[in-house]
Order: structure tokens, then C-alpha cells, then sequence
């Protein structure tokens, strides 16, 4: 995945008279990158650097804070953020920091879309799966682009599998990854709120295309099941759990999301039937995000990332 990942980065188009610095960490106690590091620097254009490093402590927020400081240590002005299971369109780069740059922004993310992969390699849960996915994304672009041509993307959400920031704005602000929640999900969304909480600019570039890759592991309806309801649960503790006052307030309209989202979620699976299995992908979600917030209100934390395989 990294090997893929770096090919794309080598290859992109870079901005007029913008110099590249290059920053990967690996969250292991050992540097296992490193032969792939050095094969990557040949493919640099002259003047470009690579730093290459190892973080020894478990957890996402983690390493990003490292590659952050980083980042703001060698004196850059743009950080762009992109997730190693992914490869980058060759004009990435230059559409984040093209939309940034005329438009001053602080934040910028732009489209994530699914590899394609041939169905005939696919079971039939795992198609169920791959078709709801990219459904969801194409549909989340569509939304993202209407708000970028109506001029109201300020409210499109920004993540770390595709974002650009402008280190200045970091320099000037406490903005950093919450490592309170390094076995969580939400850490960029943590950022995005901190970023826009602090009168940040925010906005979407629709070019700056990325792909995911494909991996069947996480194509089972039960994996989906589990991440779905953890993101659920971490996103109420991200957003309620800080300000016990907020969620206090919150509690008949949290209760009402989990009462709506169970009804919903069974009513799709009951209608999978007689749809070809269609709804049935979403069901499971709708009924995986009530648990998740049901969780969340009981106090219980996310820890999704606390064992990984590798994906």
C-alpha cells in the first residue's frame, strides 16, 4: 500500500514555483519504510527532500501530530494530508493548493472515491458492500460540488484522507490532533472543528481527486457493522461527551436519532428483500449508528483502532 501510495506521489504535477518537502511516519517500534523511502527519493524532482521516521507510541492522532510538527519544524506553508491506503490523481497537489491560494483558505479537502475492481472478484455480500460504498461517496461528492458551485462549501467537512492546511494558521492557533483519541475514530474531524472553532476558512476543491484502494477485508457486512456503530459512538463523544451541559441538552434529540435510526435501519433490511439486497447495506448502518450513539450516551468509548491488521 505505501510502495503504491508514494508511486502516486512521485508522479503528480507540481505547482509553479512551489518546492515539495515530503514527510512520512510509520506508527511501529522499528522503521520498516525505509527501502521504500529511499527508492521514492530517486524519483524526486532536484531540491525536493523526504523526511523518513518511525513513532514508536500506538494511535492515528499520534503520528499526525508528529508529521505536523514536522511539517511546521522545516518552515513550510502548506501541509497536505493523504491516507496510505490511497493514490492520488496527478493533479492533486495542484488543485489543493490552486483553491487554497485564491481563495485563502485555512482548510481544504476535496473527493475520495473507491478504486474500481471487477465484480467477478467479489462475493455476493461483498458486492452488497462495494456498491453501497461507492454509492454513498458519489452521492457525498455530488453534495460537495453543488455547495463548491453554489459558494456555500465553508460547511463542507474536511478530512485527513485528503486535505490541505495552511501552516501559518497552525502556527497562530492550538490546532492539533486530539490524542485522546488515538484508538478512535475522528481525530481530523476533531482538527476540522478546531480549525473552524478558531475562525478558520474552510472549503472544497472537486478536483483534487484521490482514489481508496480496495481491500476485501474491510468489504464484510459485519466489518462495515463495527465500524458504523464505533464511528457512531465516537462522533457523540466528540461532539456531547466534552460539554456534559451540551448533552444534557441534547438528550431528546439523541434519543430520537437512536429510536429513528433503529426503526429506519430494520425497515431497509425488511425491504432488502424485495430489492435485491439494495437496502441492505445502508439497514445494517442505520441500525449500527443507533447502537453507536446508544453507546456514546452510556459513557462507552470508541476504540476501534486498538487492534489492526495491517488495513
Amino acid at each position: 500500500m505505501f510502495r503504491r501510495m508514494s508511486d502516486s506521489l512521485a508522479k503528480l504535477n507540481r505547482p509553479d514555483n512551489v518546492s515539495l518537502h515530503f514527510i512520512f511516519v510509520e506508527n511501529d517500534d522499528a522503521l520498516h519504510i525505509g527501502d521504500c523511502c529511499d527508492d521514492f527519493k530517486e524519483k524526486l524532482a532536484p531540491g525536493e527532500t523526504v523526511f523518513c521516521d518511525f513513532e514508536p507510541r500506538p494511535g492515528i492522532p499520534v503520528v499526525r501530530n508528529r508529521v505536523l510538527e514536522a511539517a511546521l519544524d522545516s518552515g513550510g506553508t502548506y501541509l497536505a494530508f493523504i491516507d496510505d491506503d490511497e493514490i492520488a490523481d496527478v493533479n492533486w497537489l495542484h488543485e489543493l493548493y490552486a483553491e487554497a491560494e485564491a481563495r485563502e483558505l485555512d482548510l481544504v479537502g476535496g473527493p475520495v472515491r473507491m478504486e474500481s475492481t471487477p465484480m467477478s472478484d467479489l462475493s455476493v455480500w461483498e458486492k452488497l458492500v462495494y456498491r453501497d460504498l461507492c454509492s454513498r461517496q458519489e452521492k457525498s461528492i455530488m453534495r460537495s460540488t453543488e455547495c463548491y458551485e453554489s459558494g456555500s462549501d465553508d460547511a463542507t467537512k474536511v478530512f485527513t484522507s485528503n486535505m490541505m492546511c495552511r501552516l501559518d494558521f497552525v502556527r497562530q492557533n492550538p490546532c492539533r490532533f486530539d490524542e485522546a483519541l488515538r484508538f478512535s475514530h475522528g481525530e481530523d474531524y476533531d482538527f476540522y472543528l478546531q480549525v473552524k472553532n478558531a475562525d478558520g476558512v474552510t472549503g472544497y476543491a472537486p478536483k483534487a481527486l484521490v482514489h481508496e484502494m480496495v481491500h476485501k477485508n474491510r468489504l464484510s457486512p459485519m466489518f462495515q457493522f463495527r465500524l458504523s456503530r464505533n464511528a457512531a459512538r465516537a462522533s457523540y463523544n466528540i461532539r456531547y461527551a466534552r460539554n456534559r451541559e451540551r448533552a444534557r441538552r441534547e438528550l431528546l434529540r439523541s434519543s430520537g436519532f437512536v429510536i429513528w435510526k433503529m426503526i429506519l435501519g430494520c425497515a431497509r433490511l425488511c425491504l432488502a428483500c424485495f430489492n435485491r439486497g439494495r437496502s441492505f447495506v445502508r439497514g445494517l448502518k442505520g441500525i449500527a449508528a443507533a447502537m453507536g450513539r446508544a453507546e456514546g450516551m452510556l459513557g462507552m468509548q470508541d476504540a476501534h483502532y486498538k487492534s489492526t491488521d495491517g488495513h
